[in-house]
């Protein structure tokens, strides 16, 4: 009796073993598959971006002067640069090394700041209909997530005349900290719309709304 317990013992143990070890395989392959998959989408993110910087290059050297077709090249860039930080926003940063993420996320701030200066020339020099506000939010703030989706909201229904510039109010980075100093940002979130009026902590729609389009203001 007691070898039939031993026999069962033993079998039961390297059934364990092996469940434990399959189990193990299937999640350390799927983590690589996951890994690999992240890095595709990287490569294709950096390339969008390389992409971006020489539509920006051309703009803003071959389309001086000529507002109808400047407009339309910055409000194509625009949308595309809202979807690439939707997408951005979406990776894993586990899967790639935390220099990697950084640089990406860096090269991805400078693409929108190039573009807010874009917005403000087409402002005064074509006299455009164009809002444009600078949301300084910090990474995992519940208040900034909220702020967040009341932007989504403003953006949805004004994308062809508004421009969000989101920024990372921790990052380190040259371009923020001047900015963050030239507005005097101590705490996020915080709104400036059209370079003018400010916004300090969690403002609702319906009072950032009103003073859009308001170029009086």
């Amino acid at each position: 009796m007691k070898k039939i317990d031993t026999k069962i013992y033993i079998l039961s143990t390297a059934a364990t073993c092996t469940m434990i070890f399959i189990i193990f395989f299937i999640s350390w392959y799927l983590n690589v598959m996951k890994a690999n998959e992240m890095r595709e989408k990287l490569l294709d993110f950096q390339l969008t971006i390389e992409d971006s910087q020489l539509e920006m290059l051309y703009i803003a050297n071959y389309m001086k002067g000529d507002c109808s077709v400047l407009e339309s090249g910055v409000k194509t860039l625009s949308e595309r640069l809202v979807e690439n930080n939707r997408k951005l926003s979406g990776f894993d940063s586990s899967t790639m090394s935390k220099s990697e993420y950084d640089r990406l996320k860096a090269e991805h701030i400078l693409i929108f700041a190039k573009l807010w200066l874009l917005y403000l020339k087409m402002k005064n020099e074509c006299n455009s209909n164009i809002s444009t506000i600078l949301y300084f939010f910090s990474i995992n703030s519940d208040e900034c997530i909220q702020q967040g989706y009341v932007l989504d909201s403003l953006y949805n229904k004004y994308s062809e005349n508004l421009f969000i510039f989101p920024i990372d109010a921790d990052f380190d980075l040259g371009i923020i900290k001047i900015l963050k100093e030239r507005y005097n940002v101590t705490q996020t979130p915080t709104i400036i719309v059209n370079e003018k009026i400010k916004f300090v902590g969690l403002t609702p729609k319906d009072k950032i709304e009103p003073v859009l389009f308001n170029q009086t203001s």
